[in-house]
Order: structure tokens, then sequence, then C-alpha cells
């Protein structure tokens, strides 16, 4: 996952909107998140899924900083640098002048979970729960985190975290609705 220093290296920005410090979003060029998040942190992991999907991204060999297309340099001595079977780099790295190589999106290493279960293992019920497995998520033994491992799976076409926020969001909602409708019986 790309931090914010990377993503901030790389052209991305982030602002609160200064009438409410809990409204964060992120640009980058011309493109702006499409929700605002309460958190900054949010906002930064939402703009990491941007640029893995969508920007070309290369990391330095040498010192490991991350590029966009643009920001590569041309390879000067191609032929002299490279001995026949080695990868070819994609450009060369402003700060180093090292190789760089186009990056490969993965996950958090050694996580059977994607990256949108993961935010879900690790802060519902402070991580205290049985979901080990994710072939195994409709037996955790509480159906409200198997919801939330289902509805925010990247199976289940939960590609942002913006995505994930509205559907929480459309579930926090439905919840509120029947949670007003038992109120209402109790009431009356």
């Amino acid at each position: 996952m790309l931090s914010k220093d990377v993503l901030i290296e790389i052209g991305f920005t982030f602002e609160v909107d200064s009438g409410d410090p809990e409204q964060w979003t992120w640009r980058c060029g011309d493109t702006t998140s499409t929700v605002e998040f309460l958190k900054e942190d949010f906002a930064v992991l939402d703009a990491a899924h941007h640029a893995a999907a969508h920007l070309e991204l290369h990391c330095c060999a040498n010192c490991g900083k991350v590029h966009t297309e643009a920001m590569l340099k041309d390879i000067v001595d191609l032929a002299l640098r490279v001995d026949a079977g080695d990868t070819v780099p994609s450009g060369e790295c402003q700060s180093c002048g090292a190789f760089c190589h186009p990056m490969v999106r993965t996950g958090i290493k050694d996580s059977p979970w994607d990256q949108f279960q993961q935010v879900v293992i690790a802060s519902y019920n402070n991580g205290d729960h049985l979901a080990q497995d994710p072939a195994d998520v409709r037996n955790v033994g509480d159906t409200l985190l198997t919801f939330l491992l289902l509805e925010l799976s990247e199976k289940e076409d939960c590609d942002s975290v913006s995505t994930a926020i509205d559907r929480l969001n459309s579930a926090i909602s439905q919840l509120e609705k029947v949670r007003d409708a038992f109120q209402e019986k109790a009431a009356g």
C-alpha cells in the first residue's frame, strides 16, 4: 500500500474542508475523490487504491522511490547497463539514476483477505472475532461480520474506499429504519 508521503510525491494532494474537519478529499491532476471521507486515513487509502488501479507506477531498484510514467527519466546507455536476459527497465529514477521497473499491485503479504476485508477484520470488535478464512466466511458465528466481509469484498465489486463507504452508509440507513420501526412499536 502506498503511503501518504509517496502519494504526495507522485502528485496527490489531501484537503480537509475548512468548515467541517471531518470532510477529507484527495486530488491528483484533474481527478478528485468522488466522496468526502470522515478521516484523512480513509482518503489516503482510497487515493492509494486509485493510484494502483489507474496509474502506471514504477519503483526504483536502488532507492525504492515510486514514480509515475511521466516522472521517469530516459535511460542512458541502456545497452551498456543491461545484460542479455535481464528485465528491461521502464526508465531511470529521478533521484538516484538507477533503473526503475513497473510495480505489481499486491495486497498485504500473507493475508487471505482482500484490502477492504482487511479493514473489517482489523476494526470489527477490535479484531476479537472468529473470522480466519475467507472460504469459511459464512461460518464465523456472527451474521453482521459475515455481512460486512461479503459486502465489502472485491469479489462483490467493492473496488474503492468510496464504494465501501457508500455500502456502509446504505446499510446504516436501513438499520436505522428498522430500529425506528421497533422504537415506534415499543412506544405505542
